[in-house]
């Protein structure tokens, strides 16, 4: 069993529709998907890096291929 101390957790949304979350563990915070899965191994320092991260990945998704 793994255990972590959670400080501090937000939903990031766009557009009503659930993104993930970022999530504070041990002072370092990273961005999560619903099941708890880290969606990148980066770590960020406040939890602006995380939405900013969020953001631009949606904004690549939304990009006309």
């Amino acid at each position: 069993m793994t255990s972590a101390i959670l400080s501090q957790t937000r939903v990031v949304t766009r557009g009503g529709a659930i993104l993930g979350l970022a999530v504070e563990l041990a002072g370092a915070w990273g961005a999560y998907d619903m099941q708890g899965r880290a969606l990148t191994a980066k770590r960020f320092e406040t939890a602006e890096e995380v939405l900013a991260w969020f953001d631009s990945r949606a904004a690549e998704r939304d990009l006309p291929a």
